[in-house]
């Protein structure tokens, strides 16, 4: 099964609605936030190698977890 990844750079699919008291100056910074996303000057981890929080006993766990997880289904 192939991902296929959308982001701010499709604007015909992807936009961000703001309520209408949001003021212009706060519109003007997100609009400017997500020009530097679209061009690669910000980029965001999709990765994350910290712990993990298990709801079943309400601790942090390794990643490692969930492979363990993985391998008793």
């Amino acid at each position: 099964m192939a991902v296929t990844e959308i982001g701010l750079g499709q604007g015909e699919v992807v936009k961000l609605t703001l309520a209408d008291d949001v003021s212009p100056e706060i519109r003007q910074q997100l609009d400017e936030l997500a020009a530097k996303l679209i061009s690669g000057e910000i980029r965001i981890n999709t990765s994350y190698e910290g712990p993990e929080f298990n709801p079943a006993t309400g601790e942090f766990v390794p990643q490692s977890f969930k492979e363990g997880l993985k391998a008793k289904s």
